[in-house]
């Protein structure tokens, strides 16, 4: 059939489209910035089959009270919606075949002219998906075409395309089917899937239909970091039933502060302390480090040099450890293993403390051998960070190292080498910020790998933190710089370790 040809072409011309964009929108996808008021976008959902007149007339208030877009309802109960929302500007939507969308078109058209007169807006008709399936593209069109006449001029029909059971592919051709068909939007269900909508998908959907058509999304949009996405993805309505928690989070959003991916760079020591790394790996974690701009590079004293003629050129500090990893060396030895590091250019030392003199609470050696160190590095200018290893600590025992740190003249208090069974944990950073003077900052090892982790030690006071993840962790920092989304967090969790 000819209509069977079209779809073929229409399809395989998105497809081939999809393919040379990579994914991306073209089609004037707002960022976070641009979307303004969320409440415009929201659906208030109560579609249960239990959905009793109370809580009804509950989500119909809640709609007019939040000024939200829409208020979708059972056709049960239309008519109620519709006297509630009457003069608010929020409006009625329902639903016509669902949820299989199996019905005969006759019933559908039914259910159509039943619910404008009782007072719908919008209409969301669901697909016949077994008749897509059989490939009967001539009757899906014919049955989409049939429920845009019943409501014409009287309320706009989306239709709902159950996109559980399709392929890419067929997620394209229902889309083609849908706009050849007139109708005023899409909805994107995985009803009888997951249940959840997917950013990907939506991306897709919109890059199918082009630009001037709704797209309704709905499961698991409970938040509006979540809600944002789904837009910048090209959603025009969100379906939701957490829909007041979604507006009461987008306002905590805009009150939090926003970061730019420099600022976490700043804090970025590159970690290339394995044992293991090859002169290689060192160059191209040298490479990573300059690309993304971090604060140092963190290296083992043999590649310091290498390290520094690799890093010319950049702002891109070196930094070294000195008595790592257990700080059991004699201080001599550190004194000495510090003059020759900044002989070789670094401009940061990363110290362990003696971890078993500090148990031992051989209190003024612990703060003798800090002070060695810090005294012939700050003799040329170079900042000392010291390592507590905070896993073999009480809370006790790290209270009184930072005290002993800063009393030594440290400049940082660091909680971990990475090489004991466990790293920085939130609590302990907080310990440590609470217990040292604003004069001695905070550092953060072991355990963060994702940009989530580091604006959680952000939070709890580190102003550096040791990576390996640090790609991973910029280019997450730069998307949702691109996103609007990168603000201050206002706590989180670590795992701990490397």
């Amino acid at each position: 059939m000819e209509i069977d040809k079209l779809i073929e072409r229409i399809t395989s011309e998105v497809v081939s489209k999809v393919a040379q964009e990579g994914g991306k929108i073209s089609f004037g996808a707002p960022s976070q910035a641009g979307i303004g008021n969320i409440a415009s976008y929201i659906d208030h959902t109560l579609l249960k089959p239990d959905s009793s007149i109370e809580q009804t007339r509950k989500i119909c208030q809640e709609a007019k009270d939040y000024g939200f877009a829409t208020a979708c309802v059972l056709p049960w109960h239309v008519k109620m919606a519709a006297e509630i929302l009457r003069g608010s500007g929020t409006k009625v939507c329902t639903v016509a075949g669902f949820p299989y969308g199996a019905a005969s078109t006759a019933a559908k058209v039914s259910e159509i002219c039943e619910a404008v007169a009782n007072g719908a807006d919008v209409i969301d008709v669901y697909m016949n998906t077994a008749a897509f399936k059989s490939g009967d593209y001539a009757a899906v069109k014919a049955d989409i075409e049939a429920c845009v006449q019943a409501a014409k001029g009287r309320a706009k029909i989306r239709s709902v395309a159950e996109m559980t059971f399709m392929s890419e592919e067929e997620k394209i051709k229902a889309c083609t089917l849908i706009k050849m068909a007139g109708a005023d939007g899409i909805k994107v269900s995985n009803f009888l899937g997951s249940g959840k909508a997917s950013v990907e998908e939506t991306r897709l959907i919109r890059q199918a239909v082009g630009p001037g058509m709704d797209i309704k999304v709905d499961g698991g949009i409970k938040d509006y970091g979540t809600a944002a996405a789904f837009i910048m993805a090209g959603a025009t309505v969100l379906g939701c039933s957490a829909s007041i928690d979604i507006v009461k989070s987008a306002s905590a959003a805009s009150q939090k502060k926003k970061l730019t991916s420099r600022d976490i760079a700043a804090m970025i020591d590159h970690s290339l302390l394995r044992p293991q790394l090859t002169r290689e790996e060192v160059v191209e974690g040298c490479r990573i480090a300059k690309q993304y701009a971090v604060a140092s590079v963190c290296v083992k004293p043999c590649d310091v040099a290498l390290s520094k003629k690799e890093l010319e050129g950049s702002n891109v500090l070196v930094t070294t450890v000195i008595g790592f990893p257990h700080g059991s060396h004699r201080t001599e030895a550190k004194v000495m293993e510090a003059k020759l590091a900044m002989d070789d250019g670094a401009v940061e030392l990363d110290m362990v403390l003696n971890i078993g003199r500090l148990l031992s609470r051989e209190f003024d050696l612990v703060e003798k051998d800090i002070k060695a160190v810090v005294d012939v590095a700050h003799a040329r200018g170079v900042i000392v960070k010291v390592i507590l290893e905070n896993f073999y600590l009480t809370d006790e025992l790290k209270e009184i190292a930072c005290r002993i740190c800063e009393k030594a003249g440290a400049d940082f208090v660091k909680t971990s080498t990475g090489f004991a069974a466990g790293g920085a944990t939130i609590p302990d950073l907080k310990l440590m910020r609470k217990t040292c003077s604003p004069r001695v900052r905070v550092k953060a090892a072991g355990g963060v790998r994702t940009l989530d982790g580091a604006l959680a030690v952000r939070a709890a006071g580190a102003v550096r933190f040791g990576a390996t993840a640090t790609k991973a962790i910029m280019e997450e920092a730069m998307k949702r710089e691109r996103e609007g989304t990168l603000v201050e967090a206002e706590g989180g969790e670590l795992k701990g370790g490397y």
